[in-house]
């Protein structure tokens, strides 16, 4: 499994998920960095 590949899943997957359960929250997408 390539990083690149994966972060880009990640980030698609957290960006979708986020705005769809916190929308007046901010996104965490530094806590999937971590991986």
């Amino acid at each position: 499994m390539n990083a690149p590949e994966l972060a880009q899943i990640v980030a698609k997957t957290v960006t979708q998920a986020e705005r769809r359960r916190s929308k007046r929250h901010r996104p965490r997408v530094k806590k999937t960095a971590a991986i």
